[in-house]
């Protein structure tokens, strides 16, 4: 007869046999995107709190397939085997923005930056610079601390400065960021309380953090079971509270709206215009993607609104006399002819979202180089 130590040993080695197996099949079959930690991508920064290395040369992939990631000399994302431009352009535009922007899922060739450049050098017959210096993590304080930084460098024809309405709203302003580690990882320790949360931080944290950077069913279980684990709140995913029609009279509309202004009254000095571009949340776009949400956390319809960001955000532009454009109800419509503009793993732009948000804006870039 088996002694209870007995049982327990069976049952502990047949479920680390039975876990091996189902690793093997996953990985076989189905591989995930594990999360790998990479300081060569990004490194801090006593005035932005992190920012790119300069001359990277590197690949990526943040779960929609490898990539590579090279910069120039001043950290802005390039493609790769292209020589840097060492004379001036007949054209010359500024983007900034955060990941959006940086476009970290497709190859540098199918972000915004180079779709607009490519069309106007096609167009135009003329030489073409348009300069990313997205950065993953950033919001308009840090987009305001760029224009800057790269206005002193160089002479630009346009800015465009792209907003995410999911990040990009903003309570406050700050002058610095210090520096900082941008792949923090937990430590597993005893918890101080039985208190929900810090069993998540002392115990559940650094579990998670070994088992996302090592095994692929770890990630496909995440995925599968994404909104039982947001009913727990065991999940990264979350829905901001932005959208909550209690929020509507909140002071970071014009908060945001002011830092704006301090970006346009930067490039004003440089006699360069500027406009700022808000991308949309995929759940704004796609309705299903939505309806998870609402399940996911256990939400009331009738407490949020879709659309409340870029209704409050245009009257504080309008209001400070800036330009605002919003693709929204354009890839709506997109939307209903069944295009996917967003990964299936990861929230940010597909290849056609990059193409479909140019697509729209390119119109309105003519016009100010053309003027």
């Amino acid at each position: 007869m088996k002694t209870i130590a007995q049982k327990l040993a069976l049952f502990g080695s047949s479920t680390l046999v039975s876990l091996i197996f189902v690793e093997i099949l996953v990985r076989l079959f189905i591989p995930q995107q594990l999360i790998i930690l990479r300081p060569d991508i990004w490194r801090p920064d006593i005035t932005f709190g992190h920012r790119h290395y300069e001359n990277a040369n590197t690949v990526v992939n943040v779960g929609e397939g490898t990539v590579h990631f090279v910069t120039d000399s001043n950290g802005y994302r390039v493609n790769r085997n292209r020589p840097e431009n060492k004379t001036k352009p007949d054209i010359s535009i500024l983007t900034i923005g955060d990941s959006f922007l940086e476009g970290l899922q497709v190859e540098n060739e199918f972000t915004m930056p180079e779709v607009m450049r490519k069309y106007l050098e096609n167009k135009y017959n003329k030489s073409v610079q348009v300069d990313n210096t997205g950065v993953g993590g950033w919001n308009p304080n840090h987009y305001y601390l760029e224009a800057k930084r790269a206005l002193a460098k160089r002479q630009y024809d346009l800015g465009i400065v792209f907003l995410c309405v999911i990040n990009d709203i903003i309570t406050t302003e700050v002058a610095s960021f210090p520096p900082r580690n941008c792949a923090p990882r937990h430590e597993l320790r005893l918890p101080q309380s039985l208190e929900w949360d810090e069993i998540i931080d002392a115990i559940l944290y650094p579990i998670n953090d070994f088992l996302e950077t090592r095994s692929h069913s770890f990630i496909l279980f995440k995925e599968v079971a994404r909104i039982q684990l947001a009913r727990i709140g065991l999940t990264a995913y979350y829905f901001p509270s932005i959208f909550e029609v209690e929020e509507a009279s909140s002071s970071q509309w014009g908060t945001t709206a002011a830092v704006c202004e301090k970006i346009q009254s930067e490039f004003s000095k440089y006699n360069t215009p500027v406009f700022f571009v808000l991308l949309p949340a995929v759940y704004q776009v796609h309705d299903e993607v939505f309806k998870e949400y609402i399940e996911s956390f256990s939400i009331d319809p009738e407490s949020v609104k879709l659309v409340q960001p870029n209704e409050l955000l245009k009257d504080e532009f309008e209001a400070r006399g800036l330009q605002l454009v919003d693709p929204l109800e354009f890839m709506r419509r997109k939307a209903e002819d069944d295009l996917k503009m967003y990964g299936s793993v990861n929230i940010h732009f597909s290849e056609n979202g990059h193409q479909v948000v140019s697509e729209y804006i390119l119109p309105i870039v003519e016009s100010y180089l053309t003027e």
